[in-house]
């Protein structure tokens, strides 16, 4: 009776087993650290024993590869116990796509886009993943763009000043050329009266007394 039950119990494991792999599950012992990792051939995505390699294209899998590298590390190795298969995909998934939007950021990129994967990585983080150079990277990207503005809104300032003070000057300049228009407008006046005035100064000087 008990071997009739041993081997229930194992049938029952390897039927758990299969389940699992017909899921994109497998489960490893074996604990590998990253520098054990001489390729991409071999790297496999682990969460607690549980290998999540068919939850993840292989487009992502690789870019994963390649931002763990950067780190040498698993960034996922810290995962908190207790995160579904699923959950545990996702947020891998996210954090690479993420990743790639921080490299692809330009100055002209909404730093509420940046903030906005800033407070997912957070979570994340919460969670155990090591996104915490992913983090710096946004916090000085936002930081650059904060000083860039400020540079910006300095100089609008100045601008509007300037532009203030131009039509002050504008005003003063046409005021002038008025004048001045008025002034040759008299002379011209003054000597189409008097167009010999040497004639009528001698004839006044020479009026008996």
């Amino acid at each position: 009776m008990t071997n009739s039950h041993s081997l229930f119990s194992v049938k029952k494991r390897k039927r758990r087993l299969n389940d699992n792999n017909e899921l994109g599950l497998t489960f490893s012992e074996s604990f590998v650290h990253f520098k054990d990792v001489k390729c991409f051939d071999n790297f496999e995505i682990q969460v607690h024993g549980l290998t999540l390699d068919l939850e993840i294209p292989a487009r992502l899998r690789r870019k994963y590869y390649e931002l763990c590298k950067s780190q040498k590390n698993f960034l996922h190795k810290n995962l908190r116990k207790g995160l579904n298969r699923k959950l545990a995909a996702r947020v891998i998934s996210k954090t690479i796509k993420i990743a790639d939007a921080i490299r692809a950021a330009k100055l002209s990129t909404n730093t509420s886009h940046l903030e906005g994967y800033d407070k997912t990585l957070k979570e994340y983080e919460e969670k155990g993943m090591a996104v915490g150079f992913l983090r710096a990277r946004i916090d000085k990207l936002t930081g650059l763009s904060r000083e860039l503005q400020d540079v910006v809104k300095s100089l609008r300032n100045e601008l509007r000043d300037a532009e203030d003070k131009y039509r002050v000057v504008k005003a003063e300049l046409t005021g002038a050329a008025m004048s001045i228009r008025k002034i040759v407008d008299e002379i011209l006046g003054l000597e189409a009266k008097n167009e010999k005035p040497g004639v009528r100064f001698t004839d006044i000087a020479g009026v008996p007394w």
